[in-house]
């Protein structure tokens, strides 16, 4: 998503959600669901990581210029489209 100094990955998954086997003896749906995850990865110190999701975690893992710029502009770690505004913004 972001390639600069600081990278930014999002990668997707799908799951598959198994109807319940007695589905039709209690008259709901009985299809199998698919569902579409997506997550966000970052590059530090020539590795991928997850991006966190506690906020110990995050200061753990991320630059203090990351945490600086975010606080600054007023952006959540918790939101996907802040994230991707941050790494967008710290290049």
């Amino acid at each position: 998503m972001v390639e600069d100094k600081n990278k930014l990955y999002k990668v997707y998954d799908i799951k598959i959600n198994k109807a319940p086997s007695d589905a039709k003896l209690l008259n709901i749906e009985s299809v199998d669901k698919v569902v579409i995850i997506s997550s966000l990865y970052f590059e530090k110190d020539n590795q991928i990581i997850k991006f966190p999701t506690s906020k110990k975690e995050i200061k753990a893992n991320l630059s203090t210029e990351i945490l600086k710029t975010a606080k600054e502009e007023k952006l959540s770690l918790k939101k996907e489209e802040d994230i991707i505004k941050l790494f967008q913004l710290l290049k």
